[in-house]
């Protein structure tokens, strides 16, 4: 209380007679509650004027619903055996180029963090990053029953992809280079 002492110098108020005080006869739980409530309009006013730099105040409950409807929640096409058989659209960065007919993406928005793409030759080469569509239907990996059609390379490569969906791709279109 040492701190406050010289800020409470000078201060005086009305007993419940309606005489006036010295700040020595003022109670310390008083001076106390006047001093947090300061402090709580003080810090008030900060919280106002941050908002206003930034042009006025922010409509919370507009900005949740801006960003609901830009960011919609896709399907989780390859977590389970759910769309197996189903025709599906995905768009997605390219982590690896395998061969010439398979690659994976980084596909956390659909279910699967390393998502094997297998495609028919003639498609465009991949560079890391690079954002790419893929449309086909989901199936269950065997390496035994796609290897000889998709040109495969050694069973060891993909071994993380066993009896996991993935995208068997009518199409594949490269939307934006990774760089």
């Amino acid at each position: 209380m040492t701190e406050l002492s010289g800020f409470r110098r000078g201060l005086t108020g009305t007993s419940g007679d309606g005489s006036e005080k010295e700040e020595d006869d003022m109670p310390a739980h008083v001076f106390r509650r006047a001093a947090t409530v300061t402090v709580a309009l003080a810090t008030m006013a900060v919280s106002a004027c941050a908002d206003e730099s930034d042009g006025g105040a922010v409509d919370n409950e507009e900005t949740t619903k801006t960003t609901a409807e830009t960011t919609a929640p896709q399907e989780k096409y390859f977590a389970d055996s759910e769309y197996v058989g189903e025709t599906v659209t995905v768009t997605a960065a390219v982590e690896t180029d395998l061969t010439d007919e398979s690659v994976v993406l980084n596909a956390n928005d659909y279910g699967d963090e390393s998502l094997l793409v297998l495609y028919r030759s003639d498609q465009p080469a991949f560079e890391q990053g690079d954002v790419v569509t893929a449309e086909g239907t989901v199936r269950r990996f065997s390496y035994d029953e796609m290897s000889e059609t998709y040109g495969l390379a050694e069973s060891a490569m993909y071994e993380v992809f066993a009896d996991e969906a993935f995208l068997m791709a009518d199409s594949l279109s490269v939307d934006s280079p990774g760089g």
